[in-house]
């Protein structure tokens, strides 16, 4: 049910107050490429994606032929396609934002809703922009994987804000885009790209100093997102 609900909202584009300006949407936007972290995953992650491209034919089908044929994962799969559906993120906005309500607590909430908005916002163009098949075929979304771009994310504010639950927000993100593969829904180099995607925004946004007011819906992954917003 909750993914037809994410569904319904492909067709709405995305919503800012105007308290947001254009200025300041421009720095978030371009975060993932200016901050020098960023950079660098953008250097090692884009390389192995490059790599993996480059190797398709000789590496990157083989291993997707075998994962399908094996699903390693069995029916833990489940747990990673509905993890990747932004689930953590909006459980840790929502710890952060509402239930602990403090200063610190909102930076943090804001912080996650940020880069979980404009990594999936990245990915969702990119999926229309290349365009490539699905192992199984069913339709064109493969490039980027979303589930595993806001995984990542989620992964790099985890890291970032809690260093000590560190290696448990990229073990739940690896997870994830092993599932994607076990499911037979994205290649090994969709995978490094959407967790290059997510990461480069994590880092990129942690030191943003605006943000969005009143509500706003997000295209994220195949669907979108609606949250509530505030300025800081």
């Amino acid at each position: 049910m909750m993914k037809y609900l994410i569904l319904l909202t492909t067709c709405i584009s995305f919503v800012a107050h105007a308290d947001y300006s254009e200025s300041e949407f421009k720095s978030d936007l371009s975060s993932a490429y200016t901050n020098k972290t960023s950079q660098d995953i953008w250097l090692y992650g884009g390389s192995t994606t490059l790599a993996l491209v480059l190797f398709r034919d000789q590496l990157v089908e083989p291993i997707q032929d075998d994962i399908a044929e094996k699903k390693p994962l069995g029916r833990a799969s489940l747990i990673g396609d509905y993890a990747g559906q932004l689930v953590p993120n909006v459980i840790y906005m929502s710890y952060q934002l509402w239930f602990l309500n403090t200063p610190e607590s909102q930076r943090r909430g804001k912080y996650m809703l940020k880069a979980s908005a404009f990594a999936g916002m990245t990915t969702f163009f990119l999926k229309r922009l290349i365009n490539e098949k699905r192992p199984h075929g069913g339709d064109r979304n493969s490039m980027p994987s979303g589930h595993t771009t806001t995984a990542f994310a989620f992964a790099s504010v985890i890291g970032i804000e809690h260093p000590e639950w560190k290696w448990y927000g990229y073990g739940l993100a690896t997870f994830i885009g092993l599932s994607r593969m076990n499911d037979n829904e994205h290649y090994l180099h969709n995978v490094t790209m959407g967790a290059t995607i997510g990461m480069a925004y994590g880092y990129g946004l942690q030191n943003s100093k605006s943000f969005m007011s009143n509500t706003m819906v997000l295209p994220l992954n195949d669907g979108g997102m609606v949250a509530y917003n505030y300025k800081f």
